[in-house]
């Protein structure tokens, strides 16, 4: 019960806020920049450790989608309603990636998120990703395998239900499977 006010009091917080464009204000086409040495740019692609860090602020908005300074440093998202998120990666070397989704929920039940890759040729493949219950805490969800082709490789992330509350993204991490060995310079 305690719980489920807290997370009333979060929405009623969120739906009220009306933040300015300027904490995302960055242009989409820094999306397509990959940045070595400044991962800590929320602004920007990067790779720290061989794993492509995806910023979740950097996603084509819409109004269900609320963007916020994090307190771990840079942006996040949150996510209201039935939304979708698009990530458009046109300089990542081709391969398979396990991918997982910095995110907080406050909520026991969560539908899972849809997601594709849609390369420049046609669509590579769906997945669903299950959203764990975090009670509150920065989380990460398991793993799903992405494989990306050469070229540009837009990610897609939908949400189609939103009966149970908002739910917060920081980053998206793609990180090299063992089967593809990718070396990533």
């Amino acid at each position: 019960c305690l719980w489920r006010s807290l997370a009333l009091m979060q929405k009623v917080f969120l739906s009220s806020q009306d933040h300015p464009p300027s904490l995302c204000s960055s242009p989409l086409d820094s999306i397509n920049k990959i940045s070595l040495a400044r991962c800590n740019d929320d602004e920007q692609v990067c790779i720290s450790d061989s794993k492509i860090i995806v910023p979740a602020s950097i996603c084509k908005s819409s109004d269900q989608i609320t963007c916020m300074l994090s307190f771990l440093g840079g942006n996040q998202i949150h996510i209201r309603e039935e939304a979708t998120l698009e990530y458009t990666l046109s300089e990542i070397p081709a391969g398979s990636y396990d991918l997982t989704m910095r995110i907080c929920n406050v909520h026991l039940k969560q539908d899972p998120l849809l997601f594709y890759v849609n390369n420049e040729s046609d669509s590579v493949g769906i997945a669903s990703i299950d959203i764990p219950y975090t009670v509150g805490i920065w989380k990460y969800t398991k793993p799903i395998m992405v494989e990306l082709t050469q070229g540009t490789n837009t990610l897609s992330i939908i949400r189609k239900n939103s009966d149970f509350g908002g739910l917060t993204i920081k980053d998206l991490t793609l990180t090299p499977s063992a089967e593809s060995r990718l070396l990533l310079s």
